[in-house]
């Protein structure tokens, strides 16, 4: 017999607060008129905006960019308290994008990279997108391009350990 699912047992902590952290943004000229727009009030996306004109060929690939620099912090604390943050409240910020909805549906054109933007890079969010359709298709100004998220990752360490395999196996992943 399957378990139904009781949503009463899920609840949030009572101590549980919404943060808002800053991420600074700036553009690549004074002439960019779409700057990111928040999707909800409650959610941490944002779409991207065409800034120009671009035709895209059938099966071509082709240079988009946003003319939108972020600057995310390398690390946000997440608790606050009497005895300041802990040191297990360390996360990482992580932005990713992804083709808009509209984009995919209406132009048949998807955004090939990138998918993760790290906390170093500085420069000009550039897409990189490809007509899946047998048409020329047109990207106009105010058109939305990529949905850009924020999440938050815990800080992981990888570390070495060799391989000890039996001897005369090496080991194949």
């Amino acid at each position: 017999m399957q378990e139904v699912f009781n949503y009463r047992r899920c609840y949030m902590s009572k101590r549980y607060k919404k943060y808002q952290i800053p991420i600074p943004f700036s553009t690549v000229d004074l002439e960019i008129q779409y700057l990111p727009m928040q999707i909800s009030e409650d959610a941490s996306i944002f779409m991207l905006y065409s800034q120009k004109k671009y035709y895209i060929n059938p099966g071509a690939k082709h240079h988009v960019p946003t003319g939108v620099r972020l600057t995310i912090p390398d690390v946000v604390e997440t608790t606050e308290g009497e005895e300041g943050t802990s040191r297990y409240s360390k996360m990482t910020l992580q932005a990713t994008i992804h083709t808009s909805n509209y984009l995919a549906e209406s132009k048949g054109i998807v955004v090939l990279t990138p998918t993760i933007i790290s906390p170093t890079y500085k420069s000009e969010i550039s897409l990189f997108c490809m007509n899946l359709t047998k048409d020329v298709q047109v990207i106009n100004p105010g058109d939305e391009l990529a949905i850009l998220a924020f999440n938050m990752v815990p800080r992981i360490q990888l570390i070495f350990t060799p391989n000890i395999t039996p001897k005369g196996k090496p080991y194949v992943l």
